[in-house]
């Protein structure tokens, strides 16, 4: 029996606690190496996703590139950015135009009023022309005192004049004077009494009438009671034109045109261009579009 080894002594707390605390940092080392394992991983799925992106990304801009090229050898504009509607409104409207410089703006006026007498000028000079050569009946009766409407006038000695003016540094046309007789045809007689013939007479000299007296009647002391006044001449007509440049408008005045005595009348600049053969048309009757001139503002 002295061979018999005795029962095993179980280890001390102070063993016990050691071999836990070993087995503690044992786990403890394990799931950090764990840890240490999981972020890298996720570190290196990290990267090779952005890897990704970006060749993605580089794949794009080349694609993009390839087509920007093949649009641009076939002719063909790249697409237009998209814009808001708002914008492509905006820029759809037209821009407010600039303001001139009000003296610039006054000079065109000037010039153009100017070529437009000129224009004017020339037109009644080639028309007052016609009339002296043509000598033309009018077309409507030019009224006579004492003698009413006759019926039959013809259109003679006709001429025209101009005079220019100086606006500020250009040479302007100021005004315009056209001169005519209109004459009856055949002779126009009237015979009147002793009482009428002084104003009569007087009447025609303001005319400028070409006429001859013929005693029609005497009384017992050889006074002439009665005349045949024969009128083969009728009285001057006058037309002036003249241009305000100040005002930038253009008064006429006629003289026993198609009635007896001086009116007067006033357009605009702008308007008196087409003026030049409505007036003329006014002259020989064809038309009274003229008279409208002259009627009273309401």
């Amino acid at each position: 029996m002295a061979d018999q080894k005795p029962p095993a002594t179980p280890p001390s707390k102070a063993v016990a606690d050691l071999l836990g605390d070993l087995d503690a940092f044992s786990k403890t080392l394990d799931m950090e190496a764990a840890e240490l394992a999981r972020a890298d991983a996720e570190e290196k799925q990290r990267k090779k996703d952005a890897e990704a992106r970006a060749t993605a990304a580089a794949a794009e801009a080349a694609a993009a590139a390839k087509r920007q090229q093949e649009a641009t050898a076939s002719g063909s504009a790249a697409p237009a950015p998209r814009r808001s509607a708002a914008l492509d409104m905006l820029r759809s409207r037209p821009s407010a135009a600039p303001k001139e410089d009000p003296a610039v703006t006054r000079k065109k006026a000037i010039l153009a009023l100017n070529q437009a007498m000129r224009d004017t000028d020339k037109f009644l000079a080639e028309f007052m022309h016609e009339v002296s050569q043509r000598q033309p009946e009018c077309s409507s009766p030019y009224p006579f005192m004492h003698l009413g409407a006759l019926p039959t006038v013809i259109l003679t000695e006709g001429m025209a004049d101009s005079r220019p003016r100086r606006v500020g540094d250009i040479d302007c046309l100021a005004y315009i004077v056209m001169r005519y007789r209109t004459s009856p045809m055949p002779a126009a007689k009237q015979m009147l009494n002793k009482d009428d013939f002084a104003a009569f007479e007087m009447y025609l000299k303001r005319l400028g009438a070409v006429y001859e007296i013929a005693p029609a009647a005497k009384n017992d002391f050889g006074q002439v009671t009665k005349a045949v006044f024969t009128i083969t001449g009728g009285p001057k007509c006058e037309i002036t034109i003249n241009a305000d440049y100040n005002l930038l408008s253009v008064d006429y005045e006629l003289d026993n045109v198609r009635k007896p005595g001086r009116r007067k009348c006033t357009v605009n600049s702008v308007d008196f261009g087409d003026l030049a053969d409505e007036l003329a048309r006014y002259m020989i009757g064809a038309d009274d579009d003229f008279e409208k001139r002259f009627a009273p503002a309401k």
